[in-house]
């Protein structure tokens, strides 16, 4: 063993660490490595400790010489960190393939020749790792034919059929046994005629897990269970329960991939991304008050709001405010693009009249003011509006649509989702949802040179 091959494994081991696992696990940490690790025998690559709040990351079992360790930003049991047998196989399968996944000498792996210039081989590396990042992906979900299905569609995503682009959807359920003369529909998605038979939303195939078919259904669900996904996949997400998993390929490219009636992966622009659907309800819930009824449901029915902006790629803004602290945005919101529940003294825009209605008013004529009572439909539909919506710690909508005035920020006089989602952080929580579909939580941060700073509280891609 050299000291050049420690230094260039942990070097390499950092990497896989920063790139493909951080993003599966809840924390906003840096991971450290080091090596030094402990004699003991390791039969975990991933250990969570509950009373340090830390995760410790080895790149095999045994004995291994490095580790990388970072805190966790909430303390869980490891048994309530769901993406916990996607990290594992994921980290497992990409060592697999890593330059230096030997347990004593850090040889072996993947070896290219001398001759090929660093970025190509970083170039190869990186392939490489995102083939095992999606094996490994398929591992943890249960069913390595998973893996099949998923390349078929991947390959559909770059093509088109009659000049457009199609969009597929599918339900593998493992429990379904291989049954002799039934047609392998995996094998024939090759061919263009299998692209007609789903939309991608509405209808999808059944399949085993030897890609025969089942059946054809529509996506649709009589349950009234609360689904974590965007509304106009909710009811395809109902129907991935038990072992079944969900999987659309989008016109635009993308690839979602659902289970336990909740949409877990989403590979945008040639990345995959986690949807820590737990991590950002429970930030969520620090902002609402403990006394009132269903806390856990409105911070629900947010994040479910955040996922059908992201989806839309419209873009927007939202700020939970305590109702302690509804004086101190007052300043910052421009005359005349503010609800009537929070009076400036200033005439009504009919902007204003409009939203006003239809928020005080439910379809049944009943009075209504709350975030959670309003129609799904409805609340993306004012998260859409150009500015923000605001609503305080009691579920009760504050302003919607409306313009923050921004002072001495880079974005100007009356700034952009990011510097109002920041100036909302430092009374509560901000969050922005860009038209790219990156989302955003920040809170209260600190002024640096006179220059306030938010914390980020969470980040995803939808």
């Amino acid at each position: 063993m050299t000291i050049d091959n420690r230094q260039a494994a942990k070097d390499e081991f950092q990497y896989v660490l920063d790139t493909y696992i951080k993003p599966l696990l809840p924390t906003n940490g840096n991971f450290v490595v080091s090596d030094n690790v402990s004699t003991d025998k390791i039969t975990d690559i991933i250990h969570y400790d509950r009373n340090s709040t830390k995760f410790t990351i080895y790149p095999n079992t045994g004995f291994p010489q490095i580790k990388g360790v970072v805190d966790s930003i909430r303390n869980c049991e490891a048994t309530q960190i769901k993406s916990l047998p996607y990290a594992k196989e994921i980290l497992r399968h990409i060592m697999l393939v890593s330059n230096y996944n030997r347990k004593n000498d850090f040889s072996g792996g993947t070896k290219y020749p001398s001759s090929l210039k660093a970025a190509v081989k970083d170039t190869l590396r990186n392939g490489c790792f995102d083939i095992a990042y999606e094996y490994g992906l398929c591992i943890g979900m249960g069913e390595a034919a998973i893996f099949r299905l998923l390349s078929k569609m991947q390959k559909w995503a770059q093509k088109t059929y009659e000049g457009r682009k199609v969009s597929l959807s599918f339900i593998i359920d493992p429990d379904h046994r291989f049954q002799k003369g039934l047609v392998d529909y995996v094998e024939a998605l090759g061919d263009d005629y299998s692209a007609v038979f789903t939309d991608g939303m509405s209808s999808c195939i059944h399949l085993n897990k030897y890609g025969q078919i089942i059946e054809y259904s529509s996506a649709e669900s009589s349950t009234k269970k609360v689904a974590y996904a965007p509304y106009r996949f909710e009811s395809f997400a109902n129907a991935c329960i038990g072992s079944r998993v969900g999987i659309i390929s989008q016109a635009n490219g993308d690839i979602l991939i659902f289970k336990n009636r909740s949409l877990l992966f989403v590979k945008h622009s040639g990345t995959w991304f986690y949807l820590d659907a737990d991590n950002v309800i429970s930030t969520i819930e620090k902002y609402i008050d403990t006394g009132i009824a269903n806390r856990h449901k409105l911070a629900t029915d947010i994040y479910l709001s955040i996922l059908d902006i992201s989806f839309a790629r419209s873009g927007g803004c939202i700020g939970i405010v305590p109702q302690n602290k509804i004086d101190s945005i007052r300043p910052t919101i421009a005359a005349g693009d503010l609800h009537a529940s929070l009076d400036l003294n200033k005439k009504p825009h009919q902007k204003i009249n409009i939203i006003k209605r239809l928020i005080d008013v439910n379809c049944d004529g009943s009075a209504q003011q709350t975030f959670s009572g309003l129609d799904r439909k409805l609340r993306k539909d004012f998260l859409s509006l150009d500015g923000a919506t605001v609503i305080n710690d009691n579920n009760k909508i504050q302003c919607t649509g409306t313009i923050l005035t921004l002072k001495g920020t880079a974005d100007g006089a009356h700034g952009g989702r990011s510097a109002a989602a920041s100036e909302l952080s430092k009374h509560g929580l901000g969050i922005k949802i860009s038209t790219d579909g990156y989302v955003l939580g920040y809170t209260e941060g600190s002024s640096k040179s006179e220059k306030y700073e938010p914390h980020l509280a969470f980040k995803m891609l939808c």
